[in-house]
């Protein structure tokens, strides 16, 4: 299949503003309404697959995330012998049967048929409980073979972190005056690592500790056209609600921005690798993005059990504890493993904060597998699925219509100063420096805003009325 391309260009907003835009994390998992899927068609699985659109983020130890809204992949039997195509373009060439293993390690990948695309950031918190997330360099690589499609992402971490203690118990003070079990403080900046130069540094953060990311978003029913060769991708999904936010609270809540879709029968299939929740199990979650008519999240699990469950507080002490007891430092806690909580717990005692099972049904359709460089901060996480699961809530990698060469080209290049620029003339007359918001009374009257998301100025000059004559 020829590869598509698209010519390099300054997109009409070419410009990264370091303080705000309105969007979303994609990250709450919340079940959304009840929706209408279509039930799939299943052709034989052999034939060379659609070509189709896509969306990709990833996120350092929080909610805020980088990435691209709209990539194409463009399936081929051969890969041209130039080899990967333009940035944002994934070229997805046959392969021998079961020839990648999904264990984390890419020597199993032909590396001129990777694409390094310049992450940019889709989502910052206002006033945020974590690290700004800060422009990355993602690699990407997918492939197929006669049943399976496979996707390799690899990034330097901003934090240099390996983030797999999310929301672990910890017993007594961390600094601050803690009492009993809490969650653990979010680790904050690492010095000489990346993150180092973002917005909110210094900023004593209200979240707890996090996890690492990796999200994959194919469109499974878009009558809204969002997945289209000019289309917003997951940005038209973002919904950040700011307005509904707590005013007298010091940071954004994290119930306020959502995801869900804008048509009643549009749905979204969502991959979610997480270090801490899912690689454990070794795979990525499964999750169907649909449409809510209340503005909740839009997020419904696929049918079967998940990789873990919440080893939440039962009375004072996390429900389950390690068979070694609380001398246990480990950040996994399987559920062979897992005992009922005993004992006196003393001050630096710790337990994870969820229980790793086997998931099963279509919850467990992706498997995965990663491996952290702590030499270079830097993941490589795999992904293999069928490529027709023969679920109603899946994306079907199958023959079809192709999706066209998409249009608008990521953004190559940012301008800093032009953005302050932007931002002092359009905007801070109403939300403020560095988008704060403004209040009439108790009630907002321009809400916080939030920071560094040049790819989706656009939506917001779009969707929001007051803006519309920017």
């Amino acid at each position: 299949m020829k590869i598509h391309t698209a010519p390099r260009g300054a997109h009409g907003l070419n410009f990264l503003l370091p303080t705000v835009i309105l969007l979303v994390s994609a990250c709450n998992e919340s079940s959304g309404p009840d929706t209408m899927i279509p039930t799939p068609t299943t052709p034989a699985p052999t034939s060379i697959p659609a070509d189709s659109y896509f969306s990709l983020a990833v996120t350092e130890n929080s909610h805020n995330h980088t990435g691209a809204r709209i990539l194409l992949l463009d399936f081929m039997e051969t890969a041209l012998v130039t080899g990967a195509g333009s940035d944002n373009v994934i070229i997805s060439p046959r392969i021998s049967n079961n020839s990648i293993t999904t264990d984390g390690d890419s020597t199993d990948w032909n590396n001129t048929h990777l694409t390094t695309i310049k992450g940019w950031v889709q989502n910052n918190y206002p006033l945020s409980q974590f690290i700004d997330a800060i422009p990355t360099d993602i690699t990407v690589g997918s492939a197929w073979d006669d049943e399976y499609i496979y996707f390799l992402v690899q990034w330097e971490d901003a934090g240099h972190t390996q983030s797999t203690q999310y929301r672990k118990w910890i017993y007594g003070d961390q600094g601050n005056g803690e009492t009993n079990w809490t969650a653990k403080v979010h680790t904050g900046i690492s010095s000489g690592s990346p993150n180092e130069s973002a917005a909110n540094a210094s900023h004593v953060l209200a979240g707890s500790e996090d996890e690492d990311r990796v999200y994959l978003m194919f469109p499974v029913t878009d009558s809204e056209n969002a997945f289209a060769a000019n289309g917003l991708g997951c940005a038209a999904f973002c919904h950040a609600n700011l307005s509904s936010d707590n005013p007298s609270q010091n940071y954004t809540g994290t119930d306020v921005a959502v995801m869900h879709t804008n048509n009643n029968d549009d749905s979204a299939d969502v991959w979610q690798w997480q270090s801490s929740r899912t690689e454990p199990a070794g795979v990525a979650d499964d999750l169907l993005l649909t449409y809510s008519s209340t503005g909740n999240n839009g997020f419904v699990p696929d049918a079967g059990n998940p990789a873990h469950t919440d080893n939440a507080l039962s009375g004072n002490d996390p429900a389950s504890m390690h068979t070694s007891g609380l001398t246990y430092t480990g950040d996994v806690l399987l559920q062979a493993d897992a005992i009922v909580f005993s004992g006196n717990p003393n001050n630096g005692n710790q337990i994870p904060a969820v229980v790793t099972q086997t998931p099963d049904n279509s919850r467990a359709d992706i498997t995965s597998g990663a491996s952290w460089n702590p030499a270079s901060g830097r993941w490589t996480v795999e992904f293999r699925r069928l490529r027709n699961t023969g679920n109603a809530d899946d994306k079907q990698f199958i023959p079809g219509t192709d999706a066209q060469p998409l249009t608008i080209p990521l953004i190559a290049s940012t301008d800093t100063a032009a953005g302050n620029t932007l931002y002092g003339n359009f905007c801070e007359s109403c939300h403020g420096a560095n988008g704060i918001g403004s209040l009439t009374g108790n009630n907002w009257q321009f809400p916080r805003i939030q920071r560094a998301s040049g790819s989706l100025i656009l939506k917001a000059l779009q969707t929001v009325p007051a803006m519309s004559g920017i």
